[in-house]
């Protein structure tokens, strides 16, 4: 008895050391119950874990108290270390959500995915020998498109993926002294370890050797190195070599190609006549290298989820084929120097046509009916205005990453071909917050970013401009989160993704790009692409479209004598 009100007292308090030493966690699942202490937690779920079905771990409710009680005990970290190695488990609930309940659901459709991942990246003997080290964590889009590719050829020659090994620098990463504590400057602070190589110490260590310059680069900001290195593990000595062509070191680095070439070690082995570097297996290492945040990046997201949490018609018209995700990509890609350079002559496209094209998508495909709902996300702050104008058959709703600045507002030096027609915005009020194009940086960016994806991932339709680096992280993360069933796609630009013809053929419908003369198109690239038949019209302004036919009609218009480019070519490439 003595014992037991011990436990009581403890758990009360709910923080600190004496709460989880104190607390008893009942975990369970079919046929299995077990209890265990906070630090233990990991433990208990792995026994628990050979039944292969859902876990819940439950603590007792009255210790649930203090903001935080769940990370301190401890139980947090646990359930990190459980799912480290555990890609077959996916967090359904978590104290961070509210409640004392962690729930991990078992899908067995991962669970080949998961093996190959353990067996390449933690147990096999000589996993840690070779491991080819991520360099420079640059703009999302860009750095997960290459760490897919770059880690897909890691994997197939054999080696073992590290993640970067510092984030110091990263805007992803910096502008928060208090998010990662102790472990400030660490991938581990963001995201699970993606073996058990200790790498970072070995490459502390080789500090003091032969290849110390490229060790001192792997461990310095995040911008300076911006490729792959190697580090080589012989019994208890590490070299470091940089797998850059500038560097003579290159030539003892595994080779690195796009192309399909020769078969070497397959990680993930595909049916007869698929590529190594097919869509379905980019979008599972997706899955192995991103869907991992760790604890201290979870809580960020729960807390940017929380204002969905009683949006019951999000979620209905998700399970009934009525939700959209729209992403529409401003920005950067209007400025004059992408316009032209970048050749961003797609994006320029309002958010009513991106909404009209999401509901031609679900009108088409699942015949609901309205009224639909639409979660939209931009870089563009003038979204927030334009999602509530589309007229009464659509609903939609900011993601938590959309942008607050209007995309008409512009840094100095960063003009604008197009002159749309101005918006009653004050661009000089809001210089404290970030600019179209600029995310808000720090960790709590990186969390919007995670909590829009988690909440777009159930919706069947995704309107987008393939052409954008980041958009096909969107698209391969959807993939990725619906276990390779991605949703059916439209895309305004001349690059789109594998699911936007599979659109079209259901919807008995041709999209095409508009002719455009040679001289223009080299230019500026093809505008905007439409269907036959067309999409439904909405209410909105067209700030953006009209700017644009003004702008390039004349543009065409002069150069009319000149040859027509081939229209409706459909392109996997883009910038």
């Amino acid at each position: 008895m003595r014992a037991r009100r011990g436990v009581l007292w403890c758990s009360a308090a709910a923080l600190g050391a004496a709460a989880s030493d104190a607390t008893l966690w009942t975990v369970s699942t079919r046929g299995f119950e077990t209890t265990c202490k906070a630090p233990e937690l990991d433990a208990a779920l792995a026994r628990a874990a050979s039944v292969k079905a859902t876990l819940t771990a439950t603590a007792p409710a009255h210790i649930t108290t203090g903001a935080d009680w769940y990370a301190a005990s401890g139980a947090a970290e646990a359930v990190d270390r459980f799912l480290t190695t555990r890609l077959e488990y996916v967090i359904a609930r978590e104290p961070f959500d509210g409640g004392n309940v962690v729930e991990l659901r078992y899908d067995s459709r991962e669970v080949q995915l998961a093996q190959l991942w353990r067996r390449h990246q933690f147990e096999r003997a000589d996993a840690c020998k070779k491991v080819v080290t991520l360099g420079q964590l640059a703009t999302l889009g860009a750095t997960l498109n290459k760490y897919d590719h770059v880690g897909m050829d890691t994997l197939r020659r054999g080696f073992s993926v590290q993640h970067p090994l510092s984030t110091k620098g990263w805007y992803m990463a910096d502008h928060d002294a208090n998010f990662c504590g102790a472990a400030r400057g660490r991938w581990e602070c963001f995201f699970l370890p993606w073996n058990n190589c200790g790498t970072h110490g070995k490459v502390e260590a080789a500090l003091q050797g032969p290849t110390s310059a490229a060790a001192s680069k792997l461990l310095g900001s995040s911008s300076a190195f911006s490729g792959r290195a190697l580090v080589a593990v012989e019994e208890n000595d590490a070299e470091v070599f940089l797998c850059d062509r500038k560097e003579p070191s290159h030539a003892k680095c595994p080779p690195h190609t796009n192309a399909h070439g020769s078969s070497s070690k397959l990680v993930f082995p595909g049916g007869a006549g698929e590529h190594w570097d097919s869509d379905r297996r980019l979008a599972l290492l997706h899955k192995a290298l991103w869907h991992r945040p760790a604890f201290r990046l979870r809580r960020a997201i729960a807390l940017e989820k929380r204002p969905f949490a009683d949006d019951t018609s999000l979620v209905d018209a998700q399970s009934t084929g009525k939700c959209a995700f729209v992403y529409m990509r401003h920005g950067d890609k209007l400025y004059d120097r992408w316009v032209r350079t970048h050749k961003t002559r797609s994006f320029v496209v309002d958010f009513h046509r991106y909404a009209a094209e999401a509901v031609a998508l679900l009108e088409g495909l699942f015949h609901t009916g309205g009224p639909y709902q639409l979660l939209a996300l931009s870089d563009d702050g003038d979204v927030r205005e334009d999602a509530q104008n589309l007229g009464p058959s659509v609903k939609a709703r900011v993601a938590p990453a959309t942008g607050i600045v209007s995309a008409h507002c512009r840094r100095e030096g960063m003009d604008n071909l197009l002159k749309p027609v101005p918006r009653n915005v004050s661009c000089s009020s809001k210089s404290g917050e970030r600019l179209s194009g600029h995310f808000r940086r720090g960790p709590r960016e990186l969390a919007r970013i995670y909590a829009s994806l988690e909440l777009s991932a159930p919706c069947d339709a995704v309107v987008h401009n393939y052409e954008s680096s980041f958009v096909r992280v969107l698209y391969r993360d959807a993939c990725a989160r619906r276990a390779g069933k991605c949703p059916y796609t439209f895309s305004f630009g001349n690059a789109r993704s594998p699911m936007d013809e599979k659109a079209d053929e259901r919807l008995g419908r041709t999209c095409t790009q508009p002719p455009t003369p040679e001289a223009v198109r080299k230019e500026f690239s093809f505008a905007a692409r439409s269907c036959v038949p067309p999409a439904p019209v909405l209410p909105g302004i067209s700030y953006w479209g009209d700017a644009a036919a003004a702008f390039f009609g004349r543009m065409e218009r002069e150069a009319s004598s000149e040859p027509v480019a081939a229209t409706d070519k459909v392109a996997r490439g883009g910038s």
